[in-house]
């Protein structure tokens, strides 16, 4: 059964001083996406708002979050599977940006949620190889029984 996303208010999701912005975390150094490509290590956009790093342990947290949310999508789903994430459903995504960005506050910490994004991008495949049931390219269709004279 999937369980909802607790009720985001305006208030719970922009965070009790008002929207997040770039000026109110001045040691954040990868605000836009743009400003995050070509680093060598991948996972150093996860900064909190001191601009340090999040550790293995934080790191490892958020992506076992994103398996559960995951998992309850895929359960509340019924044996479809859950599509790309540019392809996701408005309300999917805003429930999972509401979720991951609640329990990782430093992961809304950026424009457009990109960091959520990419967090999602990075271990979905991963996450669909192990987990998901097989997609409807995997299912061979049985020939259909006909009559010949």
């Amino acid at each position: 059964m999937l369980r909802s996303a607790p009720a985001v208010s305006l208030a719970n999701a922009v965070g009790s001083n008002g929207p997040k912005t770039k000026e109110s975390y001045p040691r954040i150094r990868f605000w836009n996406q743009n400003n995050f490509q070509g680093n060598v290590k991948s996972t150093d956009y996860i900064e909190h708002g001191d601009g340090t790093p999040a550790d293995l342990t934080e790191r490892k947290a958020i992506t076992e979050r994103l398996r559960d949310f995951l998992t309850e999508i895929s359960e509340g789903l019924q044996g479809v599977t859950i599509p790309p994430f540019r392809k996701l459903p408005l309300s999917i995504k805003d429930k999972y940006f509401a979720d991951i960005e609640q329990q990782f506050p430093y992961l809304g910490m950026c424009a457009n949620h990109w960091k959520a994004k990419v967090v999602w991008q990075e271990n979905f495949g991963n996450w669909k190889k192990y987990h998901a049931p097989p997609d409807d390219s995997d299912i061979k269709e049985v020939p259909s029984q006909t009559n010949r004279k």
